[in-house]
């Protein structure tokens, strides 16, 4: 899903998406993976 997603971003963005993203992927909790994906979403 991550790699998919990442073809729709800005090369010069590339850096930024992946780093937040990093934060969804590796939260400890599917609650935690919510907010930070919510909070992803309004970057």
């Amino acid at each position: 899903m991550v790699r998919n997603s990442l073809r729709f971003v800005a090369w010069k963005d590339y850096k930024a998406a992946t780093r937040d993203l990093k934060t969804v992927y590796q939260a400890p909790t599917e609650e935690a993976a919510l907010q930070a994906l919510e909070a992803f979403s309004e970057t």
